[in-house]
């Protein structure tokens, strides 16, 4: 048995009956949809927490099942039309959420590849709102396809998924599915409805997981700061351009014997020069430091051999 439990608007499809504005008053408030698949399934709540899979109904999804069977027997059921589309926004819900969000300079390099008649935006998957990759919203021509090409071989660098509607290039449909075919999309839906999502493999987790743990651990340490003879400094990049900048400046102007500084706590310091000078360097030697980490992290991504070990690292 396949089952489909949508709290928001009160539908529930089993085995490909659809029914809308059933009584799901027995569903608790924290729970936003159940998903049920042969002898297993999960829940998804509605603040976006992690799914939780389960291998037997619980009682309040026995309660919901018992109105549909209610309204089933009264013949409350919704139009083929509406039934079809209503499966295949489940189907989709449970296709994207293999996807993880994509990291912020992977889109980038995506969205803004600036080739020829072609648009890209972030693709954000509706469950939990997360941008899980890039959207081709318009495709002109055989150039639009031929640009959409190029970024399927971008996407494996870059870990950033890219989907389209093949009905944007209706003109060159029958190209553009080949094409899809080829690059191992999966063309999901039905002739008036069609969407096309890329195959998620192992070296593009990769790819996105070095990128994305990269940035995290760097972020991290911007954000901690550096701490240097009991006082905290900025350490995000434009505080150590301006850190370089003074201390080029004591060594050409030997002068100066003192530095008056802002540290990360607003607190204004005076610094003696050569004591500065020491504190940039010292600095430099943290971030490369920090570096050396991600390198680390890297090795330990590339040296996975599933994507749930990359997940693990």
């Amino acid at each position: 048995m396949n089952l489909s439990i949508v709290v928001e608007d009160g539908t529930v499809v089993q085995d490909g009956e659809a029914f809308t504005k059933l009584d799901v008053s027995s569903v608790p408030i924290n729970i936003r949809a159940l998903q049920w698949r042969g002898d297993a399934g999960h829940i998804e709540y509605v603040n976006g927490d992690t799914e939780t899979r389960i291998t037997e109904l619980p009682a309040w999804a026995l309660t919901v099942q018992s109105h549909l069977l209610d309204a089933k027997a009264n013949d409350n059921k919704e139009s083929p039309e509406l039934v079809a589309k209503l499966v295949l926004q489940e189907e989709r819900k449970v296709i994207e959420a293999a996807y993880p969000a994509v990291a912020p300079s992977s889109l980038l390099q995506i969205t803004n590849s600036g080739l020829p008649s072609i648009s890209m935006t972030p693709y954000i998957r509706k469950a939990d709102g997360a941008v899980i990759g890039a959207y081709s919203g318009t495709m002109l021509g055989a150039e639009g396809v031929n640009s959409f090409h190029t970024l399927t071989q971008l996407q494996r660098k870059v870990g950033c998924p890219i989907f389209a509607n093949p009905a944007t290039s209706p003109e060159n449909l029958d190209a553009f599915l080949e094409m899809l075919r080829v690059e191992g999309y999966t063309v999901h839906g039905s002739s008036t409805d069609l969407f096309s999502y890329p195959l998620w493999t192992l070296d593009m987790a990769k790819a996105a997981a070095k990128i994305s743990r990269a940035a995290e651990v760097f972020s991290t340490a911007e954000s901690a700061g550096f701490t240097w003879q009991g006082m905290l400094f900025d350490a995000d990049a434009t505080a150590r351009a301006n850190v370089a900048a003074k201390a080029v400046q004591l060594v050409l102007d030997p002068s100066i014997t003192m530095v008056g500084w802002k540290l990360k706590t607003n607190m204004l310091v005076a610094i003696p020069a050569a004591d500065f000078k020491q504190m940039a360097l010292d600095l430099t030697l943290h971030m490369e430091g920090v570096y050396q980490n991600t390198w680390v992290i890297k090795a330990q991504i590339d040296a996975a051999t599933t994507i749930a070990e990359v997940k693990a690292v």
